[in-house]
């Protein structure tokens, strides 16, 4: 990054697999807020924690806030844009010197003195205890908060939450938070807090009967009231109701945010927060590489699915909207995800090839293992490796220049068929290539 010192010399545990949330504690990250002044107690928050889809369900449920007149910020890892891009104020990014100031002149004191005493921080501590200190200077009226990983031990958990949502519970992250759905989803109810309400998202029937008896009990000994989609209110929003973001997946998020809001109108009644404001909100919520059309020549779209389950809705949505348009691929994963099984439910899109390529971070799977694996697995399926995503993405592009395919039927004046271009697999990949497709 460069422009932020004390980030750049603090441990980036995003870009590392070899540890478990059980070696990390929140003892440092309350003390430097606690020497900050305490900021997390200087705003209503809802904390939101969960396998997939928290991320977006985050961006609804500010979106629905935002049109209810309130100011609200949000802090959500990781980012595809800028680093900027996961503290923002009704949608505006941190600006970058507001981010320098805040570490440089009001953390980095605090930390070298820590330090001194022995504390340790990492990369996202400072990072968090940074956002909550910009969302207590702004005098947000509310933040959402998103776990970084994990719940109990993730430096967000030491936030003051008025509502706690956990969107759905799946295998990820395994070495950091366990090998079963039990003992996962008892890291992801690590946010809960005695008395505050809790909203559960949708996840398949067979999921929920393994996690809810582990949620469920940390629940009743805090006293905390619960919500499940489901058992409490529907598993999809209702078909009525627009929704930006694409894929059946989103219309799950939008209904576990319309209970979050169902029930911010009891907590918060000086909110004044209605119906509308949630129709609106919901039409109007966006993240970047989210299904995302970014180009129509040729049809790109981006996705940062990075867990089986995710990729399967990916794959869904594909087939319902675009099934006859031959496809290319563009994959990458992380070593620590379930990449195997991914490169198994895209080869169910019978693409016309799949070029495989390697993020720059050491965290990414080899594109030959990758390789070896597909033509082992999926024999009939194209592959290629180009281990430099940019040059990856540039062979696509440049390839050919299809028409609009909403134009003229969809043809690319050949008499052919346009292909679409899918990229998907990570985070990191399309943080990589993202503004080659924008531009």
């Amino acid at each position: 990054m460069g422009d932020y010192p004390l980030l750049d010399s603090h441990l980036d545990r995003e870009l590392q697999t070899g540890y478990s949330a059980g070696e990390l504690t929140l003892e440092p990250i309350a003390e430097l807020l606690a020497r900050l002044g305490c900021p997390q107690k200087r705003f209503p928050a809802v904390h939101i924690t969960g396998t997939k889809g928290k991320g977006s369900t985050a961006a609804m449920l500010a979106a629905v806030l935002q049109e209810a007149g309130l100011r609200v910020g949000v802090y959500a890892s990781p980012h595809i844009l800028a680093l900027e891009e996961r503290i923002r104020i009704n949608g505006g990014f941190i600006p970058k010197m507001r981010l320098a100031e805040i570490l440089e002149e009001k953390i980095r004191p605090i930390v070298e003195t820590m330090e001194k005493e022995g504390w340790t921080f990492s990369f996202f501590e400072l990072l968090t205890a940074a956002a909550f200190a910009y969302f207590a200077e702004e005098k947000v009226d509310c933040a959402v908060l998103e776990s970084g990983m994990g719940g109990r031990t993730d430096a967000v958990t030491v936030c003051e939450p008025i509502l706690t949502v956990i969107s759905n519970i799946a295998l990820d992250h395994t070495h950091q938070l366990g090998e079963t759905l039990e003992e996962i989803a008892s890291e992801k109810a690590g946010i809960l807090k005695p008395n505050v309400p809790l909203v559960v998202g949708a996840m398949p029937a067979e999921v929920r009967e393994k996690v809810y008896p582990v949620i469920h009990g940390i629940a009743q000994t805090l006293h905390v009231p619960e919500s499940w989609a489901g058992l409490h209110f529907p598993d999809a929003v209702l078909p009525f109701l627009e929704v930006r973001m694409a894929g059946e997946h989103q219309r799950m998020n939008a209904a576990c945010v319309g209970q979050a809001v169902r029930i911010l109108g009891v907590l918060a009644p000086e909110w004044k927060i209605e119906m509308p404001h949630l129709w609106e909100g919901l039409k109007k919520a966006h993240l970047p590489g989210r299904l995302e059309i970014v180009s129509r020549e040729p049809l790109t779209i981006l996705d940062a699915a990075h867990t089986p389950e995710s990729m399967a809705f990916a794959v869904q949505w594909l087939l319902e909207n675009f099934q006859e348009m031959p496809k290319e691929i563009l994959f990458a994963a992380s070593r620590d995800k379930n990449w195997r099984k991914m490169l198994e439910i895209l080869g169910s899109l019978n693409p016309k090839r799949i070029i495989l390529t390697e993020f720059t971070r050491d965290r990414c799977v080899s594109a030959e293992e990758m390789e070896t694996f597909l033509k082992e697995r999926v024999p009939e399926v194209c592959v290629e490796r180009e281990t430099v995503p940019q040059v990856a993405a540039e062979r696509i592009l440049s390839l050919r220049k299809w028409r609009d395919p909403e134009a003229a039927g969809g043809g690319n004046g050949n008499g052919e068929t346009p292909n679409l271009v899918f990229v998907t697999g990570s985070f990191f990949l399309l943080r990589e290539i993202y503004g080659l497709f924008r531009a």
